[in-house]
């Protein structure tokens, strides 16, 4: 029988060993353990020596909890009235659009290419067409004047936030 190191007392992140128990997760002695949260957990003796176990899970769910704050504030600067003004300036098409035009893609039932765009919140059909230039013709006609008034009052009333974007929007261009 393999003798188990001993790991009482001692500090694996958030964790301190208390005592292993009588289960085993593969050739692994499990430990009962404390955390700084007061939480007791049962952690193998692996993921404790190897850092994979850092707390009971109060870490990654304090981690989990800024992450989503700070997604929530650069959503705010971002998205106005349902809009997300970032993607409209950028203008970047997902890798499997086949049109080369955002919301532009073939219908393979109507066996034609189908053109619509999101704004505040609302996703509008333009129509189905036959050949792929209507189509790109009707999202662009869509895009002159759904985005373009709402980016001129962006523009005027956010005037930090899209300094913002179009430096980002500068940076990604690439140099001719």
């Amino acid at each position: 029988m393999r003798k188990i190191r001993d790991l009482t007392g001692q500090r694996f992140g958030r964790l301190v060993a208390k005592y292993p128990t009588e289960k085993r997760l593969g050739t692994s002695v499990i430990w009962r353990c404390e955390c700084d949260c007061g939480n007791n957990c049962e952690v193998s003796s692996y993921s404790l020596t190897s850092g994979n176990a850092k707390s009971c899970g109060c870490l990654a769910k304090e981690n989990c909890e800024r992450a989503h704050v700070y997604s929530k504030e650069a959503n705010r600067e971002r998205m106005k009235e349902g809009t997300d003004v970032s993607r409209i300036i950028n203008g970047k098409t997902c890798k499997n659009n086949k049109s080369g035009c955002t919301g532009v893609c073939y219908d393979s039932r109507a066996k034609s290419w189908k053109a619509y765009i999101s704004f505040k919140g609302k996703r509008y059909r333009l129509g189905n067409y036959k050949n792929l230039e209507d189509a790109i013709s009707a999202r662009k006609t869509a895009e002159n004047e759904l985005y373009g008034p709402f980016l001129e009052w962006y523009r005027e009333e956010y005037p930090k936030q899209w300094a913002k974007i179009e430096k980002v929007r500068q940076k990604d261009r690439p140099e001719s």
